[in-house]
């Protein structure tokens, strides 16, 4: 699912533009991230893996049920959708 907010930070983020003196770091540079990672990112994985996988676990929430079943999508969905929203809450700040 990291993959997904790979892309979405090419292709909504960057603008399908790399500026590679950002991509690579100093070693023991972390660049703009805390401790070497993208907290965003990380945070949207997070929650992109646990929501449809708590359907497994609530299955009496057809919502969660449903996620479940299809979790891989939803999870890849999830992923790219909050890790775009909140790069443009961060944008806006």
């Amino acid at each position: 699912m990291w993959f997904l907010a790979m892309l979405s930070s090419y292709y909504i983020e960057r603008k399908r533009k790399l500026d590679l003196s950002t991509i690579y770091v100093k070693p023991g540079d972390n660049g703009r991230y805390v401790s070497g990672y993208n907290l965003v990112a990380c945070v949207a994985m997070a929650i992109s893996f646990i929501l449809p996988m708590s359907g497994a676990f609530f299955t009496n929430v057809p919502l969660l049920a449903t996620l479940n079943q299809f979790a891989f999508f939803s999870g890849l969905i999830l992923s790219f959708v909050l890790y775009t929203l909140c790069y443009r809450l961060n944008k806006s700040n």
